[in-house]
C-alpha cells in the first residue's frame, strides 16, 4: 500500500512540475524571451570547453535563467546546468554564469564548477532566431579530492536564440 502511494505521489509531483514547465515556456513565448540556444564559438560559458553547443533555457524572472545543455568539441562531450543573472539587459548586456559541467572525453572524465563573467551583443533578429556575439572569460574549479587547482579561459562566439 506505501509503494502505491509514493507512486502516486511521485506522479502528482512530476505532473505539477510538467505543468510549471509548461506555463514558464508559453510565458517565454508569449514575451521576447527564447528558450533554445545553439553556440557556436572558440569554448564558451554555458556548455565549457566545446566549439558547438545547444542549453535549453528556462526563464526565471527579468534578470535570471536556469539553463542545461551539451556541447562537444573533437573527441570531448559536455554536460551542464546552471543559472545565469543579467547584471544589465540592453543591445549590449552584461551577464554572469554558475554552472557545473561533466566532461567525457578519450583522455578520461571530469566535473568542473564554473563561474563567468560575459558580455552579448545583440547582432540581428530574424522572425524566429535572435542572432548574438558573446565574449568573455570563465573561471574554472576541477571537482577531485585534494585538488586546489583553479584555471581560467577566455572564450568568444555566437549565439543563435529560438
Amino acid at each position: 500500500m506505501g509503494r502505491y502511494i509514493t507512486l502516486l505521489l511521485f506522479i502528482g509531483l512530476a505532473w505539477g512540475a510538467e505543468l510549471n514547465l509548461d506555463r514558464e515556456i508559453r510565458m517565454a513565448k508569449n514575451d521576447r524571451f527564447k528558450n533554445h540556444e545553439i553556440s557556436l564559438g572558440m569554448l564558451d560559458d554555458k556548455t565549457g570547453i566545446s566549439f558547438i553547443g545547444y542549453t535549453f533555457n528556462i526563464k526565471l524572472n527579468e534578470m535570471n535563467e536556469l539553463f542545461v545543455g551539451a556541447g562537444t568539441f573533437l573527441l570531448a562531450f559536455t554536460g551542464t546546468g546552471g543559472i545565469k543573472h543579467y547584471y544589465m539587459k540592453s543591445n549590449l548586456s552584461i551577464y554572469s554564469i554558475l554552472s557545473f559541467q561533466a566532461i567525457e572525453s578519450m583522455g578520461g572524465n571530469g566535473k568542473l564548477a564554473t563561474g563567468s563573467l560575459s558580455f552579448e551583443y545583440n547582432l540581428a533578429k530574424w522572425k524566429y532566431v535572435w542572432a548574438q556575439i558573446k565574449f568573455g572569460g570563465v573561471g574554472v574549479i576541477p571537482y577531485a579530492e585534494g585538488n586546489n587547482e583553479f584555471w581560467a579561459y577566455p572564450f568568444a562566439g555566437i549565439n543563435f536564440r529560438f
